[in-house]
């Protein structure tokens, strides 16, 4: 055990990560006269005093899986089964599967450390941490199931942050039937959201069309079916043609659908990844919340307040853009070009101010009700494309 414990401290340091203290080990400080045991015994117990039975069951049902998540990483880097890469690909993955339980690890340990050096008591920041926890975790009775921290998003419980294998894709309470079918067949894939011309991708601007043609394997750059554009080799749909200037690129999509317990306020909750079948991975791209018609505690109006708000706790500059009656956007600085639909495009284009953007749709029929709420990673969307780009772009 104290061979593993070690092992686990020298993989932490030579990675720079933080995987809290391993196996339940006390902290071994001492602060206000409190003892390292008991120190530690504050420290990881469950911090679920004054929450409902059910959360409590749902937070110590999640805090179970997470250690045993890092632990099976652990001993597959220990085994030799993986190398360190793919033992800093795991834990990004318990993280992205977990983050409620990760986020609050994080916290403890910043807690600990800062307490540690000022010999204050921790109960203060302990507090915060729990918290935080609480504020991470999906509870179906809110009415905006997406969370920001630090730049990074999460949706229905899981994160929309991290790069992962889609074979060992394995999202919480979301049921991926519907991705994985579009992975074997990319028909069934969706081609949706915000289109970029494909010069705004790393390496693809200085090419003249007959050039990205070529990289693309389109064999005519200067056609494309308006409604069902026209499919390149390892990149993405193409609309308008290459030699247009509104020529755009969706890339390939598909979701993951929410299982669980959904509450009064939603009808589905789905996280889209986009596709890379060049390298078996997904990279996360979106989540969307479907309301139910019934839901009467709130409005369009204020479901944009409350994204702003949301969005704003891992940003600053937020703000509502409207585009008509029904459609408003939320992102931190305005756009600057838009497609024939009057939607936001060539987003990745540098400088890339926005990393999120939120869209809140309501109804037609009335507009006063929300229809749907949508929060997209374009950062991922953006780095998903350069990697496509470089790919198609480096000598073989």
């Amino acid at each position: 055990m104290n061979t593993l414990r070690k092992i686990t401290s020298q993989i932490v340091v030579v990675l720079g990560i933080t995987l809290g203290v391993p196996l339940g080990a006390p902290v071994e400080v001492t602060i206000k006269g409190m003892d390292a045991t008991r120190f530690g015994a504050v420290l990881f117990a469950a911090p679920i005093e004054g929450l409902t039975p059910a959360t409590v069951k749902r937070i110590k049902t999640a805090n179970a899986n997470y250690k045993e998540c890092q632990q099976a990483a652990i001993t597959a880097l220990n085994s030799k089964l993986i190398n360190q890469v793919k033992f800093a690909a795991a834990v990004d993955a318990c993280r992205e599967r977990f983050p409620a339980i990760s986020l609050y690890s994080q916290c403890k340990r910043r807690a600990v450390d800062a307490a540690a050096s000022t010999k204050k008591d921790p109960s203060a920041a302990l507090l915060e941490c729990k918290k935080l926890l609480v504020t991470a975790s999906f509870d179906r009775e809110q009415s905006v199931p997406f969370f920001t921290n630090d730049g990074q998003l999460f949706f229905g419980g899981i994160g929309m942050n991290k790069v992962q294998s889609a074979a060992t894709l394995d999202p919480p309470n979301f049921d991926c039937d519907r991705l994985n079918k579009s992975i074997l067949n990319p028909l069934e894939a969706q081609y949706i959201l915000f289109g970029n011309h494909p010069k705004v991708f790393k390496g693809l601007g200085p090419l003249a069309a007959k050039d990205l043609a070529k990289a693309l394997q389109m064999e005519d750059p200067g056609k494309s079916d308006r409604k069902k554009g026209a499919a390149t080799a390892g990149f993405g749909r193409i609309f308008g043609g290459l030699d247009a200037q509104r020529s755009t690129v969706f890339f390939p999509a598909a979701p993951c659908d929410f299982d669980g317990q959904l509450g009064k306020a939603f009808s589905g909750l789905s996280a889209y990844f986009l596709i890379d079948k060049g390298s078996g991975e997904v990279t996360p791209y979106f989540g969307i919340a479907h309301y139910r018609p019934t839901f009467k505690d709130l409005t369009t109006k204020d479901l944009v307040t409350k994204l702003i708000e949301v969005m704003n706790a891992g940003g600053t500059g937020y703000h509502a853009i409207i585009k008509n009656d029904t459609t408003a956007f939320v992102a931190n600085s305005d756009f600057t070009e838009f497609d024939d639909e009057k939607d936001p495009r060539n987003v990745c284009k540098d400088p890339r101010p926005n990393a999120l953007i939120g869209i809140v749709q309501a109804a037609k029929e009335n507009p006063a009700k929300p229809r749907y709420l949508v929060v997209a990673n374009v950062k991922n969307l953006c780095e998903y494309g350069d990697r496509l780009a470089a790919r198609l772009t480096t000598d073989k």
